[in-house]
C-alpha cells in the first residue's frame, strides 16, 4: 500500500424532496447522484391550466403549481451512506525487473474493509476491475454548463470484495 485516502461518505439510498411542492423521492445511489432538473410530481403539468396531461389525477389546489427548475435537495437524515475509502496499491519492489519502475493501481474499498490497511502494509485483494469515466473540470472547459464527460478518458480501478 503507497497511500490511503482519508473515509468518506457515498450515498448508496438518498431521499430527494421538491422545494416547492415537497414530493420526495428515493433514489438508488451509484458512483454520482444525479438529481432531477424538473420535479417529477409537477414536471407533467408544465404549462397546462388544470391536470389534464397528469397521471397522478386531479389534486388539491397546490399541486397544480408549476416547480422551479432544479427544485431537489438531498435530505441527509433520511438517506442511507456507507464508508469509503481509496487506496493506492504498488507491486512489490522485489518482484519489479531490474531497471524498471513498479506499476501501480487505484483500490476502492467500503463498508467493513475502510481503514484495515495503512501506508506501508502488505497486502493480497480479491476485486472487480471497473472502468469509470472522467469528469472533465470546469477550469478546462472554459466555464461551458454542457456536458461534463470527456470522450474518451476512462480509469481504471479496482473494487475489492
Amino acid at each position: 500500500v503507497v497511500k490511503t485516502s482519508a473515509t468518506n461518505a457515498r450515498c448508496v439510498k438518498a431521499t430527494i424532496q421538491c422545494t416547492s411542492c415537497r414530493h420526495e423521492l428515493v433514489v438508488s445511489g451509484q458512483r454520482a447522484l444525479d438529481l432531477p432538473v424538473q420535479c417529477m410530481q409537477n414536471g407533467a403539468n408544465q404549462g397546462n391550466d388544470a391536470n389534464a396531461g397528469n397521471p397522478m389525477g386531479g389534486g388539491a389546489g397546490g399541486s397544480r403549481n408549476k416547480c422551479r427548475p432544479n427544485p431537489y435537495v438531498l435530505l441527509p437524515h433520511r438517506s442511507q451512506f456507507e464508508d469509503q475509502q481509496v487506496i493506492k496499491l504498488q507491486e512489490l519492489p522485489e518482484d519489479v525487473p531490474t531497471g524498471e519502475l513498479p506499476r501501480h493501481v487505484t483500490l476502492l474499498v467500503d463498508r467493513f474493509m475502510v481503514d484495515k490497511a495503512s501506508a506501508g502494509s502488505r497486502v493480497q485483494v480479491t476485486a472487480i476491475v471497473s472502468v469509470q469515466e472522467k469528469k472533465s473540470s470546469e477550469k478546462q472547459k472554459g466555464g461551458g454548463g454542457g456536458g461534463n464527460r470527456v470522450a474518451g478518458l476512462r480509469a481504471q480501478f479496482l473494487r475489492c470484495v
